[in-house]
Order: structure tokens, then sequence, then C-alpha cells
């Protein structure tokens, strides 16, 4: 009797034709798939000795490289950060940087922790996740927001945030200016640095 063949192949081996050609064709897509190269921005709006103990700018960008960890095809190009910065205009020198970045191609995928990070004026902000960056072809998350512009366009839910953000800010403003008006009014001084040759009183 004719001893039987050893010799197998993945097809006799509980692998059809069919399943080898879908893997083929996921490993194919897999190698296409683009990788971008991503810009983290982080912003600070108001540094204190607090902040600085909470080490907050620092904090967002350890946040951002997890998230680009978990993910497989996002590379950290550069970091970019801006410190005592209102999210109120665009008129930081980090961003501008990072806009230069995107104009040149050096990156083509913007990251920041929530959309407030990026600004907080409603319609700037609008315009660059709406106009700006698609124009450019770059790819913005907004990762607690949990936005990305690559599985669609921007929603109600990042116009209201984005109104928010703006209603947040000019908020704070009035209460701000509210509570130096009082003190004011009482005769104590809010002054941040005083003038010279005046002291400051240690009961007050």
């Amino acid at each position: 009797m004719a001893r039987k063949s050893r010799k197998t192949d993945f097809v006799n081996a509980g692998t059809t034709a069919a399943d080898a050609a879908s893997v083929k064709a996921e490993h194919e897509a897999e190698a296409k798939r683009p990788v971008y190269r991503a810009g983290l921005y982080a912003r600070l709006s108001f540094e204190s000795g607090a902040n600085r103990e909470r080490n907050t700018i620092e904090t967002q960008m350890e946040f951002l490289k997890k998230f680009v960890d978990q993910t497989t095809d996002i590379v950290v190009e550069k970091e970019y950060f801006d410190i005592s910065k209102t999210g109120t205009d665009f008129e930081r020198s980090g961003f501008d940087e990072m806009m230069q970045d995107v104009r040149s191609s050096r990156i083509n995928c913007i990251i920041v922790k929530d959309l407030s990070r990026l600004g907080r004026n409603y319609v700037e902000a609008g315009n660059y996740i709406e106009r700006v960056f698609p124009f450019f072809e770059v790819r913005f998350i907004a990762v607690t927001d949990g936005y990305d512009s690559e599985q669609g366009e921007a929603g109600l839910a990042v116009c209201m945030s984005n109104i928010f953000n703006e209603y947040y800010s000019r908020d704070l403003g009035k209460k701000i200016k509210a509570a130096a008006r009082s003190n004011w009014a009482k005769g104590r001084c809010v002054a941040g640095n005083l003038a010279y040759g005046l002291k400051r009183n240690p009961a007050d």
C-alpha cells in the first residue's frame, strides 16, 4: 500500500482560497494606509504658580502622546505650545509656527486635547476646522471632544462646543472685571506690579 503524502498547503490546512485572498487584501490595504505626520498643540491661558506645579502644558502633551501611541496611522512630527496666551484670538507664536509647518507640508495632522485648546473664538475656530484645515488636507483631532475630521464634517456638537468655549471666555472676563471693580471701590490695590517707590500693605 502506497504511503500518502504529508505535503499540505494552506487550502488543505483549513484555509480556503477566498480566505487567503481576503487576508492578502487586508495586508495590501494596511500597507497603503496613509501615515499622518502629526503636530501636537497645547495651550495654557495663564501660567500661575499652581499651573507650573501641575505641569499643565506637559500634562496636555503626555495625554496627546498616549493617544497617538494607541493609533496605527499617526506619528508625532513636532510639538507646539503657547503659554499665557488667550484663546479668544489666534495671534500666538506657537500656533503661527504650526501653521507655517502646515503650509510647508511638514505636518498633515493636528491634535489637541479639546476644542478649547485650539481657540475660544467661535467664528475663527470654526473657520479653521471647516475651511482652513480641509483646504490644506490636514486631519484635525480634538481627543476629549471625540472629534476626528477623518470621520466626517464638523457637526452640531462641534459648533455648540465652540460657542460654549467662547461664551465661557467672555463670562470669565466679565467676572474678573467685576471683581476688580469691587476691589477698587473698597480702595484695594489689584495691580500685579506696584509702581516704583510704593510698597504693598501686608495687612491688605
